[in-house]
């Protein structure tokens, strides 16, 4: 069965459908999970329980998703890890200032506020951005998400592309390329 009939299926309330659609999802979640969070963060919070934590908020939200592609369903589930990373990180934040200082410090969704105008410059950036990365090659803009939102290494990407270490890494190049070129333009 393919995407997107699994989604309809899901959409409706089929229970295994939703499953075949979140489950493939799970590992690379928890691998992007880690880029989320602090090292002493990573100590404090379950990662599994994170991840379970999204799939579950999916769960309940499956109808609300618009999309119809693959890289978007992926797109939303990180969405929700983030938020539901967010919550977590609140939550140790607000029972241990330490704790946040650092989830801070690392690169996590706790970022330090930003003043209405850079908000808005930074969100026109991301969405610019995603534009052009939508716009590239299926090819392309595959390796570009494996490697930027998933954090996987080429080996892996080359694996599960079906293509060798090299090729990918070729293909990387031209992708990043194509989209500066791109970002350029617009």
């Amino acid at each position: 069965m393919d995407f997107e009939s699994k989604l309809a299926k899901a959409r409706f309330g089929d229970r295994e459908a939703l499953g075949e659609l979140l489950e493939p999802y799970r590992r690379r979640l928890k691998s992007r999970l880690h880029g989320l969070l602090g090292a002493k963060m990573q100590v404090r919070a379950d990662s599994s329980d994170i991840v379970q934590d999204a799939l579950l908020q999916a769960t309940r939200d499956v109808r609300s998703f618009n999309g119809d592609r693959e890289e978007q369903w992926f797109a939303w589930l990180k969405a929700i890890l983030k938020t539901q990373t967010a919550n977590v990180i609140r939550k140790n934040c607000a029972q241990k200032r330490s704790v946040c200082q650092e989830a801070r410090g690392s690169g996590s969704t706790a970022s330090p506020r930003l003043s209405p105008l850079d908000q808005i410059v930074r969100d026109e950036e991301r969405k610019t951005l995603r534009c052009a990365i939508d716009k590239l090659p299926t090819a392309q803009r595959e390796v570009i998400t494996r490697r930027i939102d998933d954090q996987q290494p080429f080996q892996e990407i080359a694996t599960s592309m079906r293509r060798s270490n090299v090729a990918a890494r070729v293909l990387w190049v031209r992708a990043m390329k194509r989209l500066r070129r791109s970002v350029r333009t617009e």
